[in-house]
């Protein structure tokens, strides 16, 4: 899902409660002209 998140909690939150979670970006090798070589 794009600019969405779904999240699964084992209790119920209240107002109070403070919620800390990991988040991840994945992050691909960068595109260099080297990749193109044929031999």
């Amino acid at each position: 899902t794009h600019g969405h998140m779904k999240c699964l909690f084992h209790g119920i939150l209240k107002s109070q409660d403070t919620v800390f979670m990991n988040l991840y970006k994945h992050i691909y090798p960068k595109w260099t002209s080297e990749s193109l070589t044929i031999q």
